[in-house]
């Protein structure tokens, strides 16, 4: 009881999530009244007695509690600033409730009714707006993709397999729901996941490839494929969602080429090219 946080660790590599104590599984956590505020109940209680059952229960909720404030402190602090406009707080409002990153076309409606003093304003939060994501960089570190992991997983109710720390790309499992990985921080391409701010940082590095025209696969371009950690035929999935076409030349080399119309289409269009398109003629 009088051990200090840092003899507490948390895993999600069992059937439920766990709570340690100094290398000892004494607690597993379940879904409680909301998505910041999961429940602590305490294992082996047929070994411990009702006051002591309470006394580790309470324990491991204090920490839980502390580790999850401690995480996610500057969303829950944005809640209460009045340095924030209403459209700022709406911004982060959204930003919490998915745990620190969201697509931009999600809040473009608060984006777009922000001006320079609210931008001015979200910048002590770590708040990055991307062309594609908004999101703090703080809280995609490897403990805090887990952690967010670990609490979408109780919320939902589903036994959740989080990404090996590190990695900012992999393949999708059909199992999870397509939410889950932008709960945690990741972005959904054709049969590819990819971290947001790594998302962020190929549109800006593609388009300045692009500035000087169509492009190939080679020379500077090829960064685009060790960044997002995919092979030749993945990336140009990622480029046809991020807003650029392809076309294979007489020698079968592929140009990509910047195409704002693209912007338009939904990712749902581009996912499944083959959907049938509804006759609009009117009765």
């Amino acid at each position: 009881v009088s051990d200090g946080n840092s003899q507490f660790t948390i895993s999600n590599e069992n059937d439920f999530p766990l709570i340690f104590w100094r290398g000892h599984a004494v607690a597993k956590l379940k879904a409680g009244p909301s998505l910041l505020k999961p429940l602590v109940q305490p294992l082996s209680e047929d070994l411990l007695e009702l006051g002591d059952r309470e006394v580790v229960r309470r324990r491991c909720q204090k920490w839980m509690n502390n580790y999850i404030s401690d995480t996610f402190s500057l969303l829950i602090t944005a809640h209460t600033s009045p340095a924030l406009s209403s459209e700022a707080r709406g911004l982060m409002f959204q930003l919490a409730e998915n745990l620190g990153s969201i697509e931009r076309k999600s809040v473009a409606n608060f984006i777009g009714a922000m001006g320079k003093l609210d931008r001015k304003s979200l910048k002590p939060f770590g708040l990055r707006i991307g062309r594609h994501w908004v999101f703090i960089p703080t809280l995609l570190k490897p403990h805090v993709i887990t952690l967010r992991g670990i609490l979408w997983g109780l919320w939902k109710n589903i036994k959740v397999n989080t990404p090996p720390p590190g990695r900012v790309s992999f393949s999708i499992d059909e199992q999870m729901p397509i939410k889950y990985y932008s709960s945690i921080g990741y972005a959904h391409f054709p049969n590819l996941i990819i971290r947001c701010d790594i998302v962020e940082r190929l549109a800006s590095s593609a388009w300045a490839i692009s500035r000087k025209g169509s492009f190939k696969m080679e020379g500077d371009a090829t960064k685009l494929l060790s960044l997002a950690g995919c092979s030749a035929d993945e990336i140009v999935k990622v480029l046809l969602v991020l807003g650029y076409k392809n076309k294979l030349d007489s020698n079968g080399i592929i140009h990509f080429r910047y195409a704002r119309a693209l912007q338009k289409q939904t990712k749902e269009s581009i996912f499944k090219p083959n959907r049938k398109t509804k006759n609009n003629t009117n009765p």
